[in-house]
């Protein structure tokens, strides 16, 4: 990017943050669902375009997403020594200088070709490879509220016969601090008070990466959203434990098997919380459901066993991680289709999202390949 480039964005960021501020202060005196849109403004003026990474940390992948107007589509993989090796397709890479502002240890992996497709791998050693992620036809251009993406990568077996392996998930903040030649990213967990003014500054950037970690869901394979079906939703089979085990049988050596996740920043509570949207009162949805409704005289036990069920009780799991400067309980998650429920719920989501866009200013979603079993 030009200089004049990153002064331009760097104001616009400026600027964001100023009206960011001042929504929080007229959000106090707004209704609920202006309070909502109002959200939904300010963070998709202060979260623009993104570029995203591989990083790969002994068998590990991760996602890195920035919310400053810079355009690329990049990725990074790190491997050690196992019984298989992990490989990405293509090897075209952008933005070099963001990578080593992040880390300068990056390598470009080693070439190669099974079954006349070409791959990026890890080469059984120690090492960091940058490599080109392409990203679909339908993929968001902004990192906030309503993103999502699709990662896909590739396990290659080092010899014939079932392998099992476990893929651990972690979401990562990052905030960039400086610009021009004195511009670096750092990793949240890894500020001091030298790169802060003080404690509570501090404080607030490594809780907005905790809510970040909450809000950034993980799934298994896409549901029906975009078609002509009734009852469209956009996900199934949620990744709410933070990690999957992935088995492939009869694997043979050399022939790549695809591994695939998908993430989404969900932009509304009631999307993950409300279980349909029939006989509520001054209560909407606002957007599709992240996975399959389940009617509300489903047994305890039906929906327990249902992807709705597991991302409610993910919701109970994880309220520290999820909701803000709210007091929540598992009986109000449960009861979300009331309005004073709901609108509690809706309150700590949103306050939650603001303080994100506020701190953070890249994320990585890292995926850890190890064998199991």
């Amino acid at each position: 990017m030009s200089e004049r480039t990153v002064n331009d964005n760097n104001k616009l960021w400026e600027a964001a943050e100023r009206a960011a501020e001042q929504a929080v202060l007229d959000a106090k005196a707004e209704s609920t669902e202006e309070r909502r849109k109002q959200k939904k403004r300010v963070l998709k003026l202060s979260l623009l375009m993104i570029f995203i990474a591989l990083i790969i940390v002994f068998a590990s992948i991760a996602w890195f997403a920035m919310n400053k107007a810079v355009t690329a589509d990049t990725m990074a993989i790190e491997a050690a020594e196992s019984p298989f090796e992990i490989a990405v397709k293509g090897d075209s890479v952008r933005i070099d200088d963001e990578f080593k502002s992040a880390d300068s240890t990056y390598e470009y992996g080693n070439e190669q070709t099974y079954s006349n497709v070409d791959y990026r791998e890890t080469g059984g050693i120690v090492q960091k490879i940058k490599i080109r992620y392409n990203p679909g036809e339908n993929d968001p251009t902004e990192f906030g509220p309503d993103s999502s993406g699709q990662i896909d990568f590739y396990v290659v077996p080092k010899q014939d016969g079932t392998l099992t392996v476990r893929i651990d998930l972690d979401t990562i903040g990052f905030r960039e601090f400086g610009e021009g030649n004195n511009k670096a990213i750092k990793r949240i967990s890894e500020l001091t008070s030298a790169d802060v003014p003080d404690a509570a500054t501090l404080a607030s950037y490594q809780e907005a990466e905790n809510y970040l970690k909450g809000h950034i869901m993980f799934f298994e394979n896409k549901g029906n959203a975009g078609t002509a079906e009734l009852n469209q939703y956009y996900y199934k089979d949620p990744i709410t434990s933070g990690y999957l085990t992935k088995t492939f049988e009869n694997a043979k050596k050399n022939e790549p098997k695809t591994v695939t996740i998908y993430w989404m920043w969900t932009n509304t509570l009631g999307q993950i919380a409300l279980k349909n949207t029939a006989n509520l009162v001054n209560v909407e949805r606002n957007g599709l459901p992240i996975v399959a409704d389940v009617s509300d005289s489903a047994s305890a036990e039906v929906l327990s066993a249902s992807d709705k069920g597991k991302v409610i009780q993910y919701l109970k799991d994880n309220k520290t991680k999820i909701f803000k400067d709210v007091t929540v309980t598992d009986t109000q998650i449960d009861n979300a289709k009331t309005e004073a429920n709901f609108n509690l719920l809706s309150t700590g989501y949103n306050n939650a999202d603001f303080a994100i866009g506020s701190c953070i200013s890249y994320f990585m979603i890292d995926i850890a390949v190890s064998k199991a079993g």
